[in-house]
């Protein structure tokens, strides 16, 4: 028996590997490498054409680059202007599609496409009737919305286009810019404060903010019943004689109003200095 306190192990085992470092893998599973790793085969290519064929293409653009050049020092010195050349720009066109009934035709828009002629705007107006429309279209509806720029060859197609689709059935009018991008704008007076905003801003949208607080007033005045019109169009009777509602210029607030009182009374209706104010506001009355 072990003496007491002695250090005696009870299972000996001597060391399997001596001092050599056992080597371990790098990966759980070694593959052969896919591609090649012998740096000497090489891919032959014929360079040399290529290079002088770079070289002939930069020798032959410097020397357009030193003709044009003297050519331009010789006009200078001449007083010769040289001909530009003419790049053929394809102008984008926006179609701008209002859904509206013929038995309530948007006069307001019909106001700023005559607007929009007397100041040049170039546009086309095309008109289709929906299958919801049964009768055909009146002549007097469709004469209101003129084609005051018609496509030909030389021009090609109007920058701007209203389409009209005449139809019967749901919330109208309403104005579809982009069928994809947004949901239509409903009401003639939504559509109308677009319009200004996007072809016409000096009659709503460039306005300060005071001009805008009156012109929504005088709008909202004629989404009024026929009474309170009447009341409102007497105030101003006096006023309209020389001038617009906002004073020196014509806003949408005058189109608005006026639109209204033709559309409730009629053109032939409305006399003295009222009238006067409508005559002055294009395509809204011809006498």
């Amino acid at each position: 028996m072990a003496a007491a306190g002695s250090d005696i192990s009870m299972y000996r085992h001597p060391t399997y590997y001596g001092g050599t470092a056992v080597p371990l893998p790098s990966c759980m599973y070694g593959l052969p490498s896919y591609y090649q790793t012998n740096t000497n085969i090489e891919v032959q290519l014929s360079s040399s054409s290529l290079q002088s064929l770079e070289r002939k293409q930069e020798d032959i653009l410097r020397e357009l680059n030193g003709l044009k050049t003297s050519v331009e020092e010789v006009a200078k010195r001449l007083g010769v202007p040289l001909p530009r050349p003419k790049v053929k720009v394809s102008p984008t066109t926006c179609d701008f599609v209002i859904f509206t009934s013929p038995n309530d035709p948007p006069l307001i828009i019909s106001i700023l496409q005559h607007i929009m002629k007397q100041r040049g705007l170039a546009h086309t107006t095309a008109m289709f009737s929906h299958s919801s429309v049964k009768e055909p279209i009146p002549d007097s509806v469709r004469t209101q919305f003129q084609n005051f720029s018609k496509c030909n060859k030389e021009v090609g197609r109007a920058p701007v286009i209203l389409t009209l689709v005449w139809k019967e059935e749901g919330d109208l009018p309403s104005l579809v810019v982009s069928p994809s991008a947004h949901n239509p704008m409903t009401g003639e007076i939504t559509i109308a404060r677009f319009f200004c905003r996007t072809f016409l801003p000096d009659l709503y949208g460039n306005l300060t903010p005071e001009e805008s607080a009156c012109v929504d007033y005088w709008i909202d005045k004629s989404l009024a019943s026929s009474k309170e019109r009447t009341a409102a169009l007497k105030s101003l009777e006096l006023k309209l004689a020389k001038q617009w509602i906002l004073g020196g210029k014509m806003t949408l607030a005058d189109i608005a109003l006026a639109c209204s009182i033709v559309k409730q009374n009629g053109p032939d209706l409305v006399h003295g200095d009222a009238r006067k104010w409508m005559m002055r506001i294009p395509g809204l009355l011809t006498k």
